[in-house]
């Protein structure tokens, strides 16, 4: 993430709020792409989490990040027995996969996640939660290399900071 690509992205974000006539508060962490000078947004107020609070405040820390994990990896283990049942090698089956597929996969897990957990996350990061839809979180992640069992696999990249991106699905 850049200051420009966030720029960018906040402007759309923000026009598509004001298309719908809504006025929206977005909560962030305390990344530096984020604070970015003379960022002119009218239906979009954006405040940020306080320093080194991100593990604890934000909600997709709470168990968002791992519930989608566990679902894209375990669409990527039944894909890999797939293919070896199919007779293709470990490695023909990774330089199988196109960016295509690697999307769909990162579609399909996100649409796992039950917004029951997306509400409970948000509940346990200590949002007031009412009748409100958290249909609207991407993460973009990294495939690990070497993972001894699956819940390593799961958490292979937790260290990582990871990209999100608060998208409105259609």
């Amino acid at each position: 993430m850049t200051g420009s690509l966030w720029s960018m992205i906040m402007k759309e974000f923000d026009n598509e709020m004001g298309k719908q006539k809504r006025k929206v508060l977005l909560i962030v962490d305390n990344a530096a792409c984020h604070k970015v000078n003379g960022l002119n947004v009218e239906n979009v107020k954006i405040t940020f989490l306080p320093p080194n609070t991100t593990s604890l405040l934000q909600p997709l820390d709470q168990g968002i990040i791992h519930c989608f994990k566990v679902y894209f990896r375990q669409i990527m283990v039944r894909k890999q027995i797939l293919a070896i049942e199919n007779g293709l090698s470990i490695k023909q089956f990774i330089t199988s996969i196109s960016i295509l597929d690697a999307l769909n996969f990162i579609k399909r897990a996100w649409w796992l996640v039950k917004s029951d957990t997306i509400r409970n996350c948000f509940q346990k990061a200590g949002f007031q939660v009412e009748d409100i839809s958290f249909d609207h979180i991407e993460e973009i992640v990294d495939v690990p290399i070497e993972i001894h069992n699956f819940d390593e696999y799961v958490a292979c990249d937790s260290a990582l900071i990871a990209l999100v991106f608060l998208l409105m699905r259609k």
